[in-house]
């Protein structure tokens, strides 16, 4: 009777949220090593695939390879897409950065660093290029290699630069327990204290007027531009390893170290939490209308929410660690990197998911396409 029980509260469970189980439509083979990240060209048509085989793939959303970009020596660290689609970017443990065409032509190396990357994205109009190091710095580039502005002050690798979203301000994070954030010349304008530990990521919301730091202190951080602390965001004992701003920057996801992942309005009220992974959440990110959250684990799965924290479907077909999951441009579909079986998947997502009455009818586990390299 007891499991009679069981089985009938699973199954209303499933039916009343529309969980479904997801399998991949395309999957990216061909890397030698893992893949460690991937990019969707700002239209959706193209995907970028980074691994530690020291080579960028780039592919159509179908899965047929369009270019090879080599030219690094040592693995790569990031990449990708300008805003307007039209040329790639890489860093790589070699200390440079790349710009490519699209047909895979190097366009332009950005050589200064004397260490190696962390990353590298492109300002919001897409005519600079950032860049940050172990070397303790960031560094500011024109698109054909040249260095406009070198950011000094940090005691411990940089671990990540990027733009405020009208390009005017940048914000690092740092090995030393700060975040800095400084003009386009260089010069600090505050710096973040409060961290105990290692800084990871920082972020900007759309709208510009506040930073989100992430750290191992097993926190993420709210403040103002002038470096005081509005709120903090607790995901528990142990490491955090992401947060960032819902497309409208009124909420915080966090990725926290207990298996979980974590919603907080901007006070740090927790709105949701979001359990059902058996290991360490490594990744979090918002739908395009900011209305789902995907999350990835070292669990071998993905999965996809609600706001309110109920599970909307599993995507499944990966092996180990599942490093990150992304939505496309248009919310349809989501891409997921599996670093440890050395590849990328593009989900399908059915309509109407999430609605009530949709019921848990598993998708085919064969893929409808599974391309290797030639």
């Amino acid at each position: 009777m007891k499991t009679l029980v069981t089985l009938v509260f699973v199954f209303c469970s499933l039916v009343c949220w529309g969980q479904v189980e997801l399998y991949p439509s395309v999957t990216f083979r061909g890397h030698k090593y893992g893949v460690h990240g991937v990019a969707i060209s700002p239209d959706g048509s193209k995907i970028l695939t980074i691994s530690w085989d020291s080579i960028a793939f780039l592919w159509d959303n179908k899965g047929n390879k369009l270019a090879s970009l080599k030219g690094h020596m040592s693995r790569l660290r990031t990449g990708v897409f300008s805003p307007d689609g039209t040329k790639m970017l890489t860093s790589s443990y070699d200390g440079t950065a790349r710009l490519w065409d699209l047909k895979g032509k190097n366009i332009a190396t950005f050589i200064g660093h004397s260490h190696w990357l962390e990353g590298a994205v492109f300002s919001p109009d897409g005519n600079k290029v950032l860049t940050a190091s172990n070397d303790n710095t960031a560094r500011l580039w024109d698109l054909k290699g040249n260095s406009l502005a070198t950011f000094s002050g940090h005691k411990e690798y940089v671990m990540s630069a990027v733009f405020s979203p009208d390009g005017s301000k940048i914000v690092t994070s740092s090995y030393d327990n700060t975040a800095r954030i400084w003009d386009l010349e260089g010069k600090t304008i505050s710096t973040l204290t409060g961290h105990k530990t290692w800084v990871l990521t920082a972020a900007f919301p759309p709208q510009g007027d506040k930073i989100l730091t992430t750290s191992w202190d097993s926190t993420a951080r709210l403040w103002d531009l002038q470096g005081n602390t509005i709120a903090t965001f607790s995901g528990g004992k142990g490491r955090a390893y992401r947060s960032l701003f819902s497309p409208d920057g009124t909420k915080v996801l966090l990725a926290c170290p207990n298996n979980t992942a974590r919603l907080f309005d901007l006070e740090g009220k927790t709105l949701a939490t979001f359990r059902g992974h058996t290991t360490w959440v490594n990744n979090v990110t918002f739908s395009p209308d900011g209305t789902k959250i995907v999350t990835s684990a070292g669990d071998g799965t993905a999965r996809l929410w609600d706001l309110q924290g109920n599970t909307l479907a599993i995507f499944r077909g990966m092996e180990y660690n599942v490093a990150t999951a992304d939505f496309f441009p248009d919310g349809n579909k989501v891409l997921i990197k599996a670093s440890s079986d050395l590849t990328a998947r593009i989900y399908d997502l059915p309509k109407n998911l999430g609605a009530k009455g949709v019921a848990s009818t598993p998708l085919p586990k064969r893929n409808k396409r599974s391309l290797k390299n030639k």
